[in-house]
């Protein structure tokens, strides 16, 4: 049994040194050793949390983005209308831009410049307003001087076509809408479309403008000219008011497959 010192306290050695204390009246209890560190359960606690954290604000961060992106793409929109109303005011026919003007043909299988240059006297930063922010090609965009944008065919100014019957696949056939080339003779300026995100295809081998006719025959006809997917389930357009609307994607493949070409100038 340890021996104790009255005055001295307890004696080196004995079971108060080993970590054992005596409480008045009842057996020998461990003592309790302080710790600056974590122990493992409080870590996990913190990475838990820290996990949770990450999975709420990251998501928001990333809408953040998208939604910015969308907006100065819609900026870029707007500019690119005031050029234009610019453009058929200037123009002795009042005729809106088409793609017969000089400037440096993208790099694909279209020779002609790309559209936006036509814009040069009208407007500027074109070198800034010719690439979304959301586009995954504006890399190669600002190389090849190509666009993210693509004109509406049925008003581009070079759009000379009469109205002919079209062939599908499968052997049916549609008419060829008459274009509306002069902007003061569009009869519903805000819910015709100007100007389309343009699709991957259509930036890769230069095209400059829609194939709407088409479009007639399916939604892969509609993703083939144009990206109604661009920011995220939906894509700006620039309609003849001057107005830009970011239109879900589903609306528009509702409507092409009712038979209804968005495209079209409506009446």
């Amino acid at each position: 049994m340890p021996t104790f010192d009255a005055h001295a306290g307890p004696v080196p050695g004995t079971a108060s040194d080993r970590g054992i204390a005596f409480g008045r009246g009842g057996p020998p209890r461990r003592a309790v050793l302080s710790s600056d560190g974590f122990s493992l359960i409080e870590m996990l606690t913190v990475v838990s949390i820290m996990g949770v954290l990450a999975a709420l604000v990251f998501p928001g961060m990333s809408t953040a983005r998208q939604r910015a992106s969308s907006l100065r793409c819609a900026q870029n929109l707007r500019q690119i209308g005031m050029g234009m109303r610019l453009y058929a005011d200037s123009d002795a026919a009042g005729l809106l831009p088409g793609s017969a003007a000089p400037g440096r043909p993208p790099i694909g299988l279209n020779p002609w410049p790309t559209w936006i240059y036509t814009l040069t006297n009208q407007i500027g930063g074109i070198e800034k307003l010719r690439i979304c922010p959301s586009d995954t090609l504006r890399a190669l965009l600002r190389t090849n001087f190509g666009c993210s944008y693509v004109l509406n065919e049925y008003t581009a100014a070079d759009a000379l076509r009469s109205p002919s019957p079209v062939t599908g696949p499968d052997g049916s056939t549609v008419l060829t809408v008459s274009p509306i080339r002069r902007l003061d003779s569009i009869q519903n300026p805000s819910g015709t479309i100007l100007v389309f995100e343009a699709s991957r295809l259509s930036q890769q081998i230069g095209d400059l403008q829609t194939h709407p006719d088409a479009w007639f025959f399916g939604w892969n006809y509609v993703l083939a000219d144009i990206d109604p997917y661009r920011h995220g389930k939906g894509a700006n357009y620039l309609f003849a008011d001057n107005h830009v609307a970011q239109i879900p994607a589903s609306d528009l493949k509702k409507r092409i497959e009712s038979g209804d070409n968005f495209a079209v100038p409506p009446p």
